[in-house]
């Protein structure tokens, strides 16, 4: 019997309906439907899913990590002069009716980080300050998760290649990895792979929920059109392959949800502000990364740390948009605590304050977002077993690791 696992990125509990999605809807009234899914907090979902580890517990919470040991980028050597040209490309240049803020910038930017792409085999620089970008390194993204020995403990991957079960990959994604174009693009290759060989997991990433999110906001009609395309799209595929396989099992995953942005913060302004007041060099006596709702710092100096720490954790903006992760909150949110690729200082965003421009994005204001606090509803996702054997059994919450379990009672390993 065939398992596929549709990841429905940032699908979230409330965007179910018998308006925008009728097809996921009659599936909730037939099958198992776990009503929210609570991820834990960070970036690192896969993990949570594939092997029911916590961050804390795998150690895997942000995706990408100080780490210049492992970084992909530390042998280019044409960096400097990258980083020269990058520093000189005005960011903020605009010709009224022809360019807008920023566009001229993100060009050339999208020019030098294609380079960068391929000498780095696929791993993209995002928006990262070009001279920053030898600290870094994918986490959780940095392994082949179908690799045996990939994860310290038992995975889906490991288990599947333990019981002699066959996995189909390529249609799913992961920072390290192409997309393999769009969503109709890999439920085409899924469906086509389940006409040539049987396999016991099919994994397929659907991008339309986290995408739309994004740019127009939860609630938005642009987001309701793609669920509902989306929803046409999954009733299409999910009949043509029981067509194929009668008893094929459908497992539906809203991993997380989407708050609505309404505040955007300018923490580098505030950092950068606070160094060059205090005669602080970047790179000689502290590196950040800007994530969308977290602010990371690293000190290689007692006086840079010292300085921070007062300026920071006695800063109105910085107290009023968010907290400051210590021991007892890492404690609390299964956070890795004293990791050295997190941060020596970590603030995290209130719920709908956006940190603006992050290492992510520069040129776009992002209306919707996820990596807040997981216990609000609007950040919480879904899920949905559907076939021959569920009987709609209704539970009302679930932790976003608890799907582990409920892939490896599908699979039966």
């Amino acid at each position: 019997m065939t398992t596929i696992l549709f990841l429905m990125d940032a699908m979230r509990s409330d965007y179910l309906s018998k308006e925008n999605t009728p097809f996921l809807y009659k599936c909730s009234k037939e099958g198992d439907y776990y009503k929210r899914v609570i991820p834990n907090f960070g970036f690192c979902e896969r993990t949570e899913i594939f092997t029911g580890q916590t961050p804390i517990q795998s150690g895997f919470f942000t995706a990408i990590g100080l780490d210049e040991k492992n970084s992909s980028f530390k042998n280019l050597p044409e960096l400097p002069i990258l980083e020269i040209i990058d520093n000189n490309i005005p960011k903020n240049f605009k010709i009224p009716f022809l360019l807008k803020k920023g566009e001229l910038y993100h060009f050339f930017r999208r020019i030098i980080n294609r380079w960068i792409i391929k000498r780095t085999l696929g791993i993209s620089p995002q928006n990262i300050p070009l001279g920053l970008l030898p600290y870094w390194a994918l986490t959780e993204d940095k392994i082949d998760h179908r690799e045996e020995n990939a994860f310290d403990v038992e995975s889906i991957f490991s288990l599947l290649k333990q019981s002699g079960k066959k996995l189909y990959y390529e249609s799913f994604s992961a920072l390290s990895i192409s997309f393999n174009g769009s969503d109709e693009n890999r439920l085409k290759m899924m469906l086509n792979n389940m006409k040539k060989e049987n396999v016991d997991l099919s994994l397929v990433y659907i991008s339309a929920p986290d995408l739309f999110g994004h740019e127009y906001g939860p609630g938005s009609k642009e987001l309701n059109a793609a669920l509902f395309k989306m929803d046409s799209q999954l009733e299409y595929y999910t009949n043509e392959i029981l067509k194929i396989d009668e008893n094929t099992k459908f497992i539906f995953l809203g991993d997380h949800g989407m708050a609505q942005v309404e505040k955007y913060f300018d923490a580098e302004k505030q950092i950068l502000k606070i160094a060059k007041s205090n005669m602080l060099n970047l790179k000689k006596d502290f590196i950040y990364f800007l994530d969308s709702t977290l602010v990371r710092l690293w000190f290689f100096s007692k006086r840079a740390k010292s300085i921070f720490e007062t300026e920071l954790l006695g800063s109105e903006l910085f107290l009023e948009n968010g907290i400051f992760i210590n021991e007892k909150i890492a404690m609390k949110e299964n956070i890795p605590w004293n990791d050295p690729r997190y941060g020596d200082m970590i603030w995290w965003a209130n719920n709908g304050v956006l940190v603006f421009p992050d290492f992510f994005h520069r040129i776009k204001k992002y209306k919707g977002m996820h990596g807040y606090n997981p216990f609000l509803k609007c950040n919480q996702g879904l899920c949905v077993v559907y076939g021959n054997k569920n009987k709609n059994k209704i539970t009302e919450e679930i932790h976003l690791n608890e799907v582990f379990k409920i892939l490896r009672e599908s699979l039966e390993i």
